[in-house]
C-alpha cells in the first residue's frame, strides 16, 4: 500500500512538472494528459477502495490533498483537450470560441459564487469522509464529470479546476490576441527536404539531438512554412536513409548555390 501511494506521488509531481513545462500543449498532449490523469486516479481510487492507511492523519491527507489533486487535474486536462479539440484555424473563429467558452466557464463560478468566494479565501476543504464516501461509493471505472450537484464534496477539486481552466482560456486569448499573422510563406519542395534542413541546421546549430528538440524544431519550421512535418518526421529520415540511389536535395543544392553564386548575387 505505501510503496503504491508513493508510486502514486511521485507519477502526480512528474505530470505536474511536464505541464507546467510546455509552453503551449497541442490538442494531442492535452489527450495524452487526461489519460494520463485518468489512469492515476483510477490507481488512486484502487488505494481508496484498499483501506490500508496507517493512520487516521494520512487517511485525511490522502483524500484532502492527494486525492483532490489528481481529480482536479484529470477535469483540468479533460476539459482542455475538448476544448482544443474542437478549436477553429481561423483566427477570427478561433477567438469567438475562446471567449465563448471562457464565458462558458465564468457562469460556473457566478453560479457558484458564495461557495467558490469562500473557498479562494479560506481554501477550507471538505470534511474527508465526504469525499471518501464518494469515492468508495463510485466504480473507478465511472466518469468523472465537471460540476456534478451529486457530489458537493468534490466542490474543492471542481473549483480548483475550474481556476486552472479560466487561466488557461485567458491565456489562449491574450495569445491570439498578441500571436503575430503568420508570414505567406509557402514551401515548394518535397517534405523530406525540410526535414533534411531542420535535422542539418539543429545539428550545425549545436542543439542537443533528442527527438523531443528535434521535434520542437520541425514543429517550429513547419510553422513558418504552413506545413506539417513533426508527425512523421523520424520516418522520413529514416526512409531518405535507406535510399540507394540519393537524388540531389536541398542540403546539396543549398551548399552549389552558396559555393557558385553567392559571389555574383551578394555585393
Amino acid at each position: 500500500m505505501k510503496k503504491k501511494l508513493s508510486q502514486c506521488m511521485q507519477q502526480k509531481m512528474q505530470l505536474i512538472e511536464k505541464i507546467e513545462q510546455i509552453s503551449k500543449i497541442s490538442v494531442e498532449e492535452w489527450s495524452a494528459f487526461t489519460y494520463q490523469w485518468r489512469q492515476l486516479l483510477q490507481d488512486m481510487c484502487t488505494i481508496a477502495h484498499s483501506q490500508g492507511f496507517r493512520s487516521h492523519k494520512e487517511e485525511c491527507f490522502f483524500y484532502e490533498n492527494q486525492f483532490a489533486e489528481v481529480h482536479y487535474y484529470y477535469l483540468y486536462c479533460r476539459e482542455m483537450a475538448l476544448f482544443h479539440s474542437s478549436l477553429p484555424s481561423l483566427p477570427n473563429e478561433r477567438n469567438v470560441y475562446i471567449d465563448q467558452k471562457l464565458q462558458h466557464f465564468k457562469q460556473y463560478r457566478l453560479q457558484w459564487f458564495e461557495q467558490f468566494t469562500a473557498f479562494c479565501a479560506t481554501r477550507l476543504q471538505t470534511d474527508y469522509t465526504e469525499i471518501k464516501a464518494c469515492v468508495l461509493a463510485k466504480d473507478s471505472h465511472e466518469d468523472w464529470p465537471f460540476f456534478d450537484p451529486q457530489y458537493p464534496a468534490y466542490n474543492g477539486a471542481y473549483f480548483s479546476a475550474l481556476q486552472l481552466i479560466i487561466q488557461q482560456l485567458e491565456h489562449e486569448i491574450f495569445y491570439g490576441v498578441t500571436q503575430p499573422k503568420p508570414l505567406d510563406l509557402k514551401w515548394k519542395r518535397p517534405k523530406t527536404d525540410l526535414c533534411l534542413l531542420v535535422y542539418a541546421v539543429c545539428y550545425c546549430n549545436g542543439e542537443p539531438q533528442e527527438r523531443d528538440n528535434l521535434i520542437k524544431w520541425a514543429d517550429a519550421f513547419g510553422a513558418l512554412f504552413g506545413i506539417e512535418i513533426s508527425k512523421n518526421f523520424f520516418q522520413m529520415l529514416h526512409a531518405f536513409k535507406k535510399r540507394k540511389n540519393i537524388t540531389p536535395n536541398l542540403v546539396t543544392a543549398m551548399y552549389q548555390f552558396i559555393k557558385d553564386k553567392m559571389d555574383d548575387d551578394v555585393k
